[in-house]
């Protein structure tokens, strides 16, 4: 159901309204309310990153479920690691 699979263009509210109407208001609270969070570690330091943060030699990513699911808008993520 969700437009990263079918292609469908739906923004944020119309979708979580969509999955509402289907599978009731605490399912479309819940993907509304998670997050994907994600850490990465590297073999040298991380000097830079977009979309995220630099936290304790790691990169860090913490994103809206939903806005994964329906990308309304680009999630660009970059990593620079290395010695300067």
């Amino acid at each position: 159901m969700a437009p990263i699979v079918s292609e469908e263009a739906l923004s944020r509210d119309e979708y979580l309204e969509l999955v509402g109407s289907t599978y009731g208001p605490a399912i479309a609270r819940e993907i509304g309310a998670a997050r994907l969070a994600i850490q990465l570690g590297f073999p040298q330091p991380v000097r830079a990153v977009r979309g995220g943060r630099v936290e304790g030699g790691k990169a860090r990513f913490d994103t809206p479920l939903v806005d994964l699911l329906v990308l309304e808008t680009p999630l660009i993520y970059e990593i620079e690691w290395g010695r300067p």
